[in-house]
């Protein structure tokens, strides 16, 4: 099957796309042949008709009428099939010419009045079909127009009488064809002109229509993109732009949205009367307190949730009625963060606070340690002195039991300011709690419901198993507290792997709870709800102490009258950290002589005084400048260093590595009641530093003495 050409006009005209100029001309050069063609045919049939009746058509006008017929005829069909203008154009001329010269020819020669059309055929043949087929039509005009005035002649020469038509006729016709002609032809150039200038107008249009369709599509991405609610509005208020960002933040889909009222779609509910007034106030005096103003306010979602926004209006400067845009901002994600940020500084001026009162605590113990030093060793010089049954030996003993009792007290405070000695390493939590429950159940009440859920340990963590087991031990004992009634409490132990792997104790009591006045203040020492008499309030202090020596996590959760969960995080154990050595404490030996170094002389004298009666040589020395000026005096003689760790002009440390330096052969022993985990493992070369906490017992200062000394020899 094959397709049949189209006339470029008639492709244009059922293509259904729009025209351009040039298609449009296409379009009328085509149609316009093709009516010529059937119209030159019903024109001619009608000629023919009337000729027959009113004179005698001599039969080579017949047949000449006949093939112009059938050249008429055939032209549309021509333009059709071919899809060329010119060839339907070159037919119909053809077949023009039979009933144009053939008449002539018989009936009025020159004068006939069908030689005018190759007057008018020059003059239009060049605006649909151009100039060659102006030239041409001219040319047989011409010559048909000569043929048939020398045929004139030649009739007047054998018909004595007939006038001889003028020259005149002839030159005319041949001036109006060649002027019909010229005419056409400069027609057609400024016809091509305009063609030209239509072509150029048309592609400016079209590039400006892309242009704006482009920019209007840029428009739309970038309205569509923003993460700003745009929503726009008529001077009625009615909605006419909605962007995706407004229908993610509001909830309403666009079709929903549009040409709704913006004070029902948007506005809260409480600003709707304002919002509703100002907008009258501004149609009525072009005065807008809002516009171009970032104002915080309260939208209205969907679903009926008000929601914090901030709003700018601006009139959107377009002739006509106003035009109005809101660009909208969601401030939930905001204030979240501003209220995290607050809670952070909350947090983090909390901290502060207990680390400053830590230290102040770590203070108060060191000094209280030193004090309970000197009345310890005082207690126990005049125990060691007094008869066995003596009541003055009795008392010795009972002032030195309540210094042992006070030092429970220091302790806690050192939890708590994180600077007591511990020994951390890897710990098996699972482990040791079951090995710890039944001590947990042993003090909790009979009508207490004491809960144990246990996960076996994935992994291990870092921490000390005496000061862990007494983390969980207050945490029950506060738990009992707030349990006065009875009730439920839940001790259980998981392993959480996310974001990072640690170690979860949980423990839910049922209790009276806290209020947040209270819970702000949980971890400080000294504060209790309790009354006078019932609680040191160190308790929870001491957890808190001991979770940060353990580099872990502790958060509680209370509600006064819902109960209290506490939930501490301990870090998976890595790798031994530095400093974390088991404290050495040799046995045996003789003594020799021994330097005292603190800055306390009340401690130093009593350190002394017992040395002294262990047989001991006892040089005394308030700060570590004199202790060097002693060792420079007494060279290899001493062998002992005991000095406190924490003093003013020179720290224990530096002087163990001053010491060690110069007198390789001398050991050390230091004291401290304030003492941070760096310390517990400082060496000097191959000598090991040991450690005593205070306040010490005279008895334990002698025995590690010994020790030390009986390893020197």
């Amino acid at each position: 099957m094959t397709s049949t050409p189209q006339p470029s006009g008639a492709a244009s005209a059922t293509s259904g796309t729009s025209e351009g100029p040039a298609e449009i001309f296409a379009f009328n050069e085509a149609k316009l042949v093709s009516g010529l063609g059937w119209a030159a045919a019903a024109a001619l049939l009608l000629g023919f008709a009337v000729g027959n009746i009113s004179i005698r058509v001599h039969p080579i006008e017949t047949v000449a009428f006949m093939v112009a017929l059938v050249c008429f005829l055939a032209t549309p069909g021509v333009v059709r099939l071919t899809g060329k203008v010119p060839y339907g154009a070159m037919l119909l001329l053809f077949g023009a010419m039979g009933p144009i010269f053939v008449p002539a020819w018989f009936q009025d020669g020159i004068r006939s009045p069908y030689l005018l059309w190759f007057v008018v055929i020059p003059m239009l043949a060049p605006l649909y079909l151009g100039i060659r087929f102006s030239l041409v039509a001219m040319s047989i005009g011409l010559v048909g127009f000569s043929v048939l005035y020398l045929r004139s002649l030649d009739i007047a020469d054998s018909a004595m009488g007939t006038p001889v038509p003028a020259f005149f006729y002839v030159f005319n016709l041949a001036l109006a064809s060649i002027f019909g002609a010229l005419v056409g032809i400069a027609t057609r150039r400024s016809n091509i002109r305009i063609r030209r200038d239509l072509d150029s107008l048309e592609e400016d249009l079209r590039g400006k229509a892309a242009a704006l369709e482009e920019s209007s599509v840029r428009r739309k991405a970038i309205l569509d993109s923003s993460r700003v609610a745009i929503v726009s509005c008529d001077e009625r208020g009615a909605v006419t732009g909605f962007n995706p960002a407004a229908v993610a933040i509001f909830g309403y889909s666009r079709d929903e949205a549009m040409g709704r009222p913006v004070k029902d779609l948007i506005v809260s509910e409480s600003l709707r009367e304002k919002h509703e007034a100002g907008f009258a106030r501004y149609l009525e005096t072009g005065r807008g307190v809002i516009l171009g103003r970032a104002l915080p306010l309260v939208g209205c979602c969907a679903d009926g949730t008000e929601i914090p926004v901030e709003v700018m209006v601006q009139k959107i400067d377009l002739p006509g009625a106003p035009q109005f845009t809101a660009f909208i901002r969601d401030l939930r994600s905001q204030r979240q963060s501003e209220a995290l940020l607050r809670q952070r500084e909350q947090q983090l001026q909390k901290a502060r606070r207990l680390e400053d009162v830590g230290r102040l605590a770590g203070g108060v113990a060191h000094d209280f340690n030193n004090l309970l030093t000197i009345i310890t060793g005082y207690s126990e010089t005049i125990a060691d002195s007094a008869a066995a049954d003596s009541t003055i030996r009795e008392d010795a003993l009972e002032i030195s039991n309540a210094a042992e009792r006070a030092s429970a007290i220091t302790n806690q405070l050192l939890a708590f300011s994180r600077a007591q000695v511990l020994e951390l390493g890897a710990v098996d939590l699972s482990r040791t709690l079951r090995d710890f429950e039944s001590t947990l159940r042993a003090i909790t009440p009979p009508g207490l419901d004491f809960r144990v859920s246990l996960e076996s340990a994935r992994w291990q963590v870092r921490a000390d198993v005496g000061q862990f087991e007494r983390l969980v031990m207050n945490l029950v004992l506060n738990a009992c507290d707030a349990l006065e009634t009875g009730g439920r409490l839940d001790l259980s132990l998981s392993y959480v792997d996310e974001p990072r792997r640690v170690a979860q104790l949980v423990l839910r009591d049922e209790g009276a709870g806290m209020d947040a006045e209270t819970l702000s203040h949980a971890f400080e020492p000294f504060f209790t709800t309790k009354d006078v008499g019932k609680g040191t309030g160190l308790g929870l202090a001491t957890v808190y102490g001991i979770v940060q020596q353990f580099e872990g996590t502790i958060q509680i959760e209370s509600e006064a009258g819902q109960g209290t969960s506490v939930s501490v995080q301990l870090p998976e154990f890595v790798s031994a950290a530095p400093g974390d050595a088991a404290i050495v404490r040799p046995e045996g030996g003789p003594a020799r002589t021994i330097v005292v170094v603190d800055d306390d002389p009340q401690v130093c004298a009593v350190v002394a005084a017992r040395l002294r009666l262990d047989a001991y040589r006892v040089l005394e020395a308030t700060d570590g400048e004199e202790a060097l000026r002693i060792l420079e005096r007494e060279g290899s003689e001493v062998d002992l260093v005991i000095s406190d760790l924490i003093m003013p002009i020179k720290s224990g440390s530096e002087l163990v590595a001053e010491i060690a330096a110069q007198h390789p052969r001398v050991k050390f022993i230091l004291m401290s009641g304030y003492l941070s985990s760096e310390a517990a493992g400082v060496e000097t070369g191959d000598q090991q530093t040991v450690f005593l906490r205070k306040p010490v017992r005279m008895e334990e200062l002698s025995e590690t003495v010994r020790g030390v000394l009986a390893g020197a020899d």
